[in-house]
């Protein structure tokens, strides 16, 4: 059972241990440097998260933490000045996914552990040290954030930025009708969409991704689909969906 809040996950040892890995990984990134608090600041306060991970027969396997900012309390002008990150289109995603087989293209997902942990912050925020883990020499201290957290208001931003700079620092570029799409040329063949893939590109691509770090391949089974309420119906409209939007693809591209 996934523990309610910090006193409830204080008395499983199973949580301790995720919430200290939690904190590790802060130790690791250089998230925060624990400092005086100076006056007239206003510290935002933490908040701890749980999640239990199961298998097929509903098995607990992992027990998952996360460390969170109320970011609810931020005010803009304040302790932020831009939240706007752009996002990727889902009827975009869509398209290329309807299209990809039509070629084919060979489609890869990777993800980035604890991406938003990556992201240098532009201000200056302050939160408190977090619940069940007070600092014993400087309990009264509070923690400059170096890094964005989840729940900052300016967090998806921040990541946006530090992967665009690595990104167009390797070589790609972004597309010019979704600068969510990202590109890589090769001599005369092209990456991230191309007709005949060569697995030499796309090891090279890999490598460089790997520089960011925590990122992980999670291989070519991108989707798994559920319908809790008319199986059929839900996968036979999905279905004809897509088929159109292959056929119209195939047509234009």
């Amino acid at each position: 059972m996934e523990p309610s809040n910090i006193k409830h996950a204080m008395t499983d040892p199973a949580c301790i241990y995720s919430m200290q890995k939690e904190l590790l990984q802060f130790k690791r990134l250089d998230v925060w440097e624990l400092v005086p608090l100076l006056d007239n600041v206003k510290a935002l306060t933490l908040k701890w998260l749980f999640k239990n991970k199961h298998d097929k027969e509903n098995m607990v396997i992992r027990n998952k933490t996360r460390l969170v900012v109320r970011g609810y309390r931020q005010e803009e002008g304040i302790n932020f000045k831009e939240s706007f990150a752009l996002v990727s289109r889902m009827e975009a995603i869509r398209i290329f996914w309807a299209y990809a087989p039509r070629k084919p293209f060979i489609i890869f997902q990777m993800d980035v552990k604890t991406a938003f942990l990556h992201d240098t912050l532009k201000e200056d925020v302050y939160v408190c040290q977090p619940e069940g883990f007070n600092d014993a020499d400087h309990p009264s201290h509070f923690y400059k954030l170096k890094k964005a957290l989840y729940g900052l208001k300016q967090a998806p931003r921040a990541w946006l930025d530090k992967l665009s700079k690595f990104i167009l620092h390797n070589h790609f570029f972004k597309g010019t009708i979704d600068p969510t799409l990202i590109i890589r040329r090769f001599d005369d063949d092209i990456l991230v969409v191309q007709a005949n893939p060569i697995e030499k590109y796309l090891k090279e691509v890999k490598r460089i991704f790997c520089y960011l770090q925590e990122t992980v391949n999670i291989g070519e089974k991108l989707v798994s689909w559920s319908s809790k309420k008319q199986d059929s119906m839900a996968l036979s409209i999905a279905e004809a969906e897509y088929v159109s939007l292959s056929a119209c693809c195939a047509k234009f591209i």
